[in-house]
C-alpha cells in the first residue's frame, strides 16, 4: 500500500482557484460541504470517485464508503488499526500517535496521524473513520511534513461538513429489517434483515447469501438432505471443521423453529494471522428439521469480538418463518416408487405375504441390537429415537431422544422398567422420561424374570499394542445386578467380539454369540445354564444379524456355516436348529406357540425408496410345523429338484425345441412334487430368480445353466416369441434387432443375468418391454438369427425412412402393431416440422395403441401447429391428465410448461420448468430450461 501513496504523492497538477463546493458522497446520499477549493482528480481508477486534490496546496485525500452493520466504538478502533497497517505495510512509520476519538453532529469518529517516509518525503498521513447508523465512510488525507497543520485542518472540516443521508432517503428506510420471501424446493422461507446493511451475493447453488458489513462475513441459507438433527450437526461440521483444526463448540441449544425442530450451535476457530497472531472467528450455525429427512442448514460466519455474533443470530436466526410451499396444482403428483417387487419376489415370499398381516410400521433401519419384542410392547431405536409400540393398541410413542448415533444399544424391559446402555457403555433405565444412568457398565444386556438384567461386560486390563489386533484382547464377563445393586459375576474370559446376549422365559438359559476373531472369523453361539453356572458351545455362524429369545428358544437370523441366509429356531431343550424360512427379504424377530414375527423391509406392494420404513408382520402358527416355509428356489431346493431330474446327457444337451420343452416340463413336474410350486414362468419372477441367485449358480451349479436356459425359453414363447430352428448352443454374444423383428439367445441371458452383476436391469423383462410390436425370434444358435437381419424390408425401410416417409409409412401398414418403427417415421416427421403429417397419422390409432413416446408426440405436433385462445384451456387439460398417465416424461411437462406461458399461468409454467429438471434433462434442453426458469422468475418477482 505504501507503494500506492507514493504513486499518488508525486501526481503533479497546476494551480487553479476553486470555490468551496458541496460535493456527493458515496452512492447513498451522503454529502460532503468543503470551505477550501478542492477539485475531484482521480489518482487511481480502482479507488472509486472520491477522490481529491487541492490544487497548489499539496494534498490529497481519498474517501470510500461502506456498510459497517451495528459496530461498537472498540471494533470502529479495531477496524481502523486493520485499515492502517494495511496502508503502511511497508513498516515505514516514524511515530505511533493515538487513536483519537470523538462524536460530531451525531456521527462516532475514530482517527489516527502516521508519519511516514515515501521516495524521499516526509509524509504526515491522516487515516479516519466516521460512522452513523451503520453507513461509515473512510478517509484518507495526506500532505507533506511542512503542511501537517494544513492536513489536520482540511481532516477537521471533513469532519463537520460530511453529511450522511436524511431521513427518508433509501439508506434511512433500508435501515429498518424488511421481510424477504426465499423460494426454496422443500418451503418457502421468510427471513427479515436490513436491505442497507447487507449485499446480496449471487450464488446458484444456495438459496440465499449475503455479505454483512464488515463483522458478518458470510451468511447462508441451504437446503440439505440428512437422517436427523445429529447427522445434520454431523455433516456441516465435517464441512466447517479440517480434521486437523483445533475448535471449540461454545454453544449447542435444541428448540424449535414453529412447528419444525431445530438445533443451533456456534463453533469458535482460532485462525493465526501474519506475524503470529490469533484471532478467532465465530461460526454460528442452525440445523431445521423439515420432515421427511430434509433440513434447512442456515450458517454465519463473524470476525467480531466474543458476543458480537449473538446480535446477528438473533437479528438473522431468531425471525426467520417457515411456511409450506404454496400449492402450485400444475401437474398430478403422481407417486412413483423406485421397484414394484409384488412380482419380483420370489413365489414362496409372495405365498407367505399372503398369509402374513401388517402390524406395524417401523420407521429408519434397526441395528443388532437395537429392537426388543415384549410380551405386550416392542422396544425398538430408530431414527435415533427409543421408540415403543404398544402391540394391542398399535400405538407409537417416543421415549428418550438419543444424542448421538451410538447412544442407544440394547433396549430392553426389566423389573417394569426400559433399560438400555448409552453412548459410555453404562446401564440406563427411563424413570418419568428422563434417562438415568447407573454405575454399571457393560457391553450387551437381556431382561431376565429372575436374575433381574444379565449383561456382557467387558473386562480387558490389557493396554492397546500397536499393532495387536484390538480383538485379540477384548475379554468378557457374564454377570447379573442382584438386590443390592452389586455385579455378580456368572463367567468369565469369554473372547472376541460380543455379537448377542439373549434370555428366554421358561428356561434358565442364556444364548451368547460371540465372534472369537477379527471380523471375517466365524461366529460362536454358546448356551449358559444359569442354574450350572456351565457354558456349552452349540454352533459356528457366518453371519447373524438378529438374536431374539421366545418361550422356549431364541429366533436366530443369519447364516449358518454351510447353509443358506435365513431364520431359524434354536430350541432350549433339545438345542437342535430348525429352518423358519431361508430368505433374504425377511427377518423373523420373535416367534410364540400362534404367531411368528417377521421385520422387512418389504411391503405387500411398493417398495419405499431408500428403504426408510421397515414392516413388522405377523404370521399365524397354528398348526403349522416348522419349516415355515421352505419354497424358495435356493440351492437346498435346486438341489432336490435336480435329483428327479435326468443329468447324464449335460454335457450333450439337446437344445432343439423338442428337447426344451421335454426338460422344461420334466423339471416343473419335479419343482411340484418337492417344493408344492411349480417353477416360475412370469418373466418379472424368472428375473428375479436369476439375480437372486447369480452367485450360487455360477459358484456351485454351472451345470444348471441349460435347466434355466429351458426355463427362459418357455417364458419367451409363452409371450409370444417365434423358434427359430437349431439344436446345438453357440456363444455369440451378437444383438438382432431391426425395425422389424429382435432376436435373442436364452442361453445368453442366462449368462448375462448371472455373469453381468454390476448390471440390475431384469434382462428377460427388458427384452419384452423393447419389441413394441416388433416380433420376437429366438434360438440357442445365433446363425439363425441372422436370416431376418438383413431382410429386403428392413433395407428398404433404412433407405426410404429419410427420404420417403410415406413409401415407409405404407410398408408398415402391414405391421399395424409395430410402434417402434412407426416411431422412427414420427421422428423424421417432426423433425422436418410437418405437423400435419403426424396429427393425421396418430389420429387414427386409438389412444390405448399409443405408445408413452407417440402419444408425447401427437400433443407435441399439436402444440406447434398451433393452438389458437379458445382451444389453449382445453389444450392444457388434456396435457394435465397425460401427466398423470405419463408422470416422468420430461418431454410431456415441457410442452405443458410452454402453455401455461402462452395462457399466462405463469407460476404454473415456473412449476413445471423446475419439474422437467427434477426429471432430467441435458444439453440444449436443459440451457433452455434453466433460462426460462430465470426469466419467469424474474417477472414473478416484479409481480409481487
Amino acid at each position: 500500500m505504501s507503494k500506492m501513496l507514493c504513486y499518488l504523492f508525486v501526481f503533479c497538477f497546476c494551480a487553479c482557484d476553486l470555490s468551496a463546493q458541496n460535493f456527493d458522497i458515496g452512492k447513498h446520499g451522503s454529502t460532503l460541504i468543503l470551505p477550501d477549493p478542492w477539485q475531484r482528480r482521480v489518482l487511481r481508477p480502482d479507488l472509486g470517485k472520491d477522490q481529491f486534490i487541492k490544487p497548489g496546496g499539496q494534498l490529497y485525500m481519498i474517501l470510500t464508503e461502506e456498510a459497517m452493520a451495528l459496530n461498537s466504538d472498540a471494533k470502529l478502533n479495531e477496524y481502523l488499526l486493520l485499515l492502517a497497517d494495511e496502508i503502511t505495510g511497508d513498516k515505514t512509520i516514524k511515530d505511533q500517535h493515538a487513536v483519537i476519538k470523538s462524536n460530531v453532529n451525531g456521527a462516532r469518529t475514530v482517527s489516527k496521524r502516521l508519519d511516514l517516509t515515501l521516495s524521499g518525503f516526509k509524509i504526515c498521513y491522516y487515516i479516519s473513520l466516521i460512522e452513523k447508523n451503520g453507513l461509515a465512510v473512510v478517509i484518507n488525507c495526506w500532505g507533506t511534513q511542512f503542511k501537517q497543520l494544513e492536513v489536520l485542518r482540511t481532516l477537521k472540516s471533513i469532519h463537520s461538513g460530511l453529511k450522511f443521508p436524511k431521513k427518508g432517503s433509501a439508506w434511512d428506510k433500508g435501515l429498518s429489517p424488511s421481510e424477504h420471501t426465499i423460494n426454496g424446493v422443500f418451503k418457502d422461507y421468510i427471513l427479515s434483515y436490513s436491505d442497507s446493511l447487507t449485499t446480496k451475493i449471487t450464488n446458484d447453488n444456495i438459496l440465499l447469501e449475503l455479505s454483512i458489513g464488515t463483522d458478518v462475513s458470510f451468511y447462508m441459507l441451504e437446503e440439505q438432505d440428512h437422517e436427523d438433527l445429529e447427522d445434520a450437526m454431523e455433516q456441516i461440521n465435517s464441512v466447517i471443521i479440517d480434521g486437523t483444526q483445533k475448535h471449540e463448540i461454545v454453544h449447542k441449544q435444541y428448540g424449535k423453529v414453529g412447528e419444525y425442530r431445530c438445533v443451533d450451535w456456534t463453533i469458535r476457530l482460532p485462525v493465526t494471522l501474519e506475524g503470529g497472531k490469533v484471532h478467532n472467528s465465530d461460526i454460528a450455525v442452525k440445523a431445521i428439521d423439515l420432515g421427511n429427512n430434509q433440513y434447512l442448514d442456515m450458517r454465519m460466519t463473524s470476525n467480531g469480538p466474543i458476543g458480537e455474533i449473538a446480535k446477528f443470530k438473533e437479528m438473522l436466526f431468531g425471525n426467520i418463518k417457515i411456511n409450506k410451499k404454496e400449492e402450485i396444482d400444475a401437474f398430478p403428483t403422481v407417486t412413483v416408487a423406485d421397484e414394484d417387487t409384488e412380482g419380483g419376489i420370489i413365489p414362496s415370499i409372495g405365498v407367505l405375504l399372503q398369509q402374513l398381516q401388517l402390524h406395524s410400521t417401523i420407521d429408519g433401519w434397526l441395528r443388532q441390537d437395537g429392537l426388543y419384542f415384549g410380551n405386550d410392547v416392542i422396544i425398538y431405536f430408530g431414527n435415533r429415537v427409543l421408540k415403543q409400540i404398544d402391540i394391542k393398541t398399535k400405538v407409537v410413542t417416543d421415549i428418550f431422544h438419543g444424542a448421538e448415533w451410538n447412544s442407544v444399544s440394547s433396549p430392553c424391559v426389566a423389573n417394569k422398567k426400559v433399560h438400555f446402555c448409552n453412548a459410555e457403555g453404562f446401564i440406563t433405565y427411563i424413570q418419568d422420561g428422563n434417562a438415568e444412568a447407573t454405575k454399571h457398565k457393560a457391553e450387551k444386556i437381556c431382561p431376565h424374570p429372575t436374575y433381574g438384567i444379565i449383561s456382557l461386560k467387558n473386562t480387558s486390563t490389557s493396554e492397546f499394542v500397536p499393532g495387536i489386533p484390538a480383538s485379540a484382547s477384548n475379554v468378557y464377563a457374564l454377570a447379573y445386578i442382584n438386590n443390592k445393586d452389586e455385579e455378580v459375576i456368572l463367567h468369565e474370559n469369554l473372547r472376541g467380539y460380543p455379537i448377542a446376549l439373549s434370555s428366554i422365559k421358561k428356561i434358565n438359559t442364556v444364548l451368547l454369540a460371540i465372534r472369537e476373531g477379527d471380523y471375517n472369523s466365524p461366529i460362536s453361539v454358546f448356551t449358559f445354564d444359569l442354574d450350572n453356572k456351565t457354558l456349552k458351545r452349540h454352533s459356528h455362524w457366518t453371519a447373524i444379524t438378529r438374536v431374539c429369545g421366545s418361550a422356549n428358544g431364541w429366533v436366530i437370523n443369519g447364516t449358518p456355516k454351510d447353509e443358506q441366509k435365513g431364520s431359524y429356531f434354536l430350541a432350549a431343550d433339545k438345542l437342535n436348529l430348525q429352518t423358519i424360512i431361508q430368505s433374504s427379504y425377511f427377518e423373523a424377530v420373535h416367534m410364540s406357540d400362534k404367531q411368528i414375527s417377521f421385520l422387512s423391509q418389504v411391503g405387500s406392494g411398493q417398495r419405499l425408496a431408500g428403504y426408510s420404513t421397515q414392516y413388522l408382520y405377523q404370521c399365524e402358527r397354528a398348526n403349522r410345523p416348522l419349516p415355515l416355509v421352505s419354497g424358495e428356489f435356493s440351492k437346498h431346493a435346486f438341489e432336490q429338484l435336480m435329483k428327479k431330474c435326468d443329468k447324464n446327457n449335460i454335457k450333450n444337451f439337446d437344445y432343439s425345441q423338442a428337447s426344451l420343452k421335454k426338460v422344461f416340463e420334466e423339471l416343473n413336474a419335479a419343482s411340484i412334487a418337492v417344493l408344492q410350486l411349480p417353477l416360475p414362468n412370469d418373466p418379472t419372477t424368472l428375473d428375479a430368480v436369476l439375480s437372486e441367485y447369480s452367485d450360487l449358480f455360477a459358484n456351485h451349479h454351472p451345470d444348471l445353466f441349460p435347466y434355466l436356459a429351458a426355463m427362459v425359453n418357455n417364458c419367451l414363447l409363452n409371450n409370444g416369441a417365434q423358434w427359430e430352428k437349431s439344436s446345438d448352443y453357440v456363444d455369440q454374444d451378437i444383438s438382432h434387432k431391426n425395425m422389424f423383428a429382435v432376436g435373442a439367445n436364452p442361453y445368453n441371458i442366462v449368462l448375462y443375468a448371472i455373469y453381468d452383476t454390476e448390471n440390475t436391469y431384469e434382462p428377460i423383462q427388458t427384452l419384452l418391454d423393447s419389441t413394441n410390436g416388433r416380433t420376437i425370434h429366438i434360438s440357442m444358435n445365433n446363425k439363425p438369427l441372422d436370416s431376418f437381419a438383413l431382410s429386403d424390408k428392413q433395407i428398404i425401410f433404412a433407405k426410404k425412412i429419410r427420404t420417403d416417409t410415406q413409401h415407409s409409412l405404407e410398408l408398415l401398414e402391414g405391421f399395424p402393431k409395430n410402434t417402434f418403427a412407426l416411431g422412427k417415421c414420427v421422428d423424421e416427421l417432426l423433425a422436418s416440422k410437418n405437423y400435419n403429417a403426424v396429427i393425421a397419422l396418430l389420429s387414427k390409432k386409438p389412444q390405448a395403441e399409443l405408445t408413452e413416446q407417440l402419444a408425447v408426440n401427437l400433443l407435441a405436433a399439436r402444440f406447434h401447429k398451433g393452438i389458437d385462445k379458445q382451444q389453449l384451456q382445453q389444450f392444457i387439460d388434456e396435457c394435465y391428465q397425460a401427466a398423470g398417465k405419463y408422470p416422468n416424461s420430461s418431454n410431456l411437462m415441457l410442452i405443458l410448461a410452454t402453455a401455461y406461458k402462452q395462457h399466462g399461468s405463469l407460476k404454473k409454467a415456473l412449476a413445471c420448468y423446475n419439474q422437467c429438471l427434477n426429471l432430467y434433462v441435458w444439453g440444449d434442453t436443459q440451457e433452455y430450461v434453466e433460462s426460462e426458469i430465470a426469466n419467469l422468475q424474474e417477472l414473478l418477482n416484479k409481480q409481487q
